[in-house]
């Protein structure tokens, strides 16, 4: 038997359902929300660890079929980031300039909580959508290395091969 939750059991739970709907009015009134403040809005501090944001992230985004939803790091929250060794303010026009810095992807940086992508938010919507594109091309090019290799060693391979969806 399973000791993980699975996102069906999630989906009918109360709890899952009051986070979603919680973080959906953040969503709605100011584009973002932090995990913490949801959490701390519900009183469900003492089961911070046991959520599973990539749950409430994807019953999001099935409610609203057109709308993405990106992980923001906890420097995007916070007044101040350090930039070069220098404490700066953190403001709309440093995001624009620096986004990697906010978007929570790579170099161990966590989601601290998520942001829409609406023309507002453009910078870091270009910014993930470079992101998978290299990720896309590199798993492509591994993909047709490793066909290419094993053509070479004289395994039989199909001209092409169906990719199920």
């Amino acid at each position: 038997m399973s000791t993980y939750l699975r996102r069906t059991v999630a989906e009918q739970s109360k709890i899952y359902q009051a986070i979603k709907d919680r973080a959906a009015e953040y969503l709605v009134l100011h584009t973002c929300f932090r995990k913490s403040a949801v959490i701390a809005d519900l009183n469900l501090e003492a089961f911070a660890d046991s959520i599973r944001w990539d749950y409430i992230r994807d019953m999001l985004q099935d409610i609203h079929k057109d709308v993405e939803i990106i992980p923001m790091a906890e420097a995007f929250f916070k007044g101040y980031i350090e930039v070069d060794g220098v404490k700066r303010q953190n403001t709309p026009a440093l995001q624009k300039r620096l986004p990697e810095r906010f978007i929570a992807s790579g170099h161990g940086k966590k989601a601290a909580g998520y942001v829409l992508a609406v023309p507002d938010n453009g910078h870091f919507v270009l910014k993930v959508m470079s992101h998978k594109n290299a990720v896309a091309t590199g798993t492509r090019k591994a993909a047709d290395k490793f066909t290419r290799n094993a053509r070479l060693a004289g395994v039989p391979m199909p001209e092409r091969i169906e990719v199920s969806r």
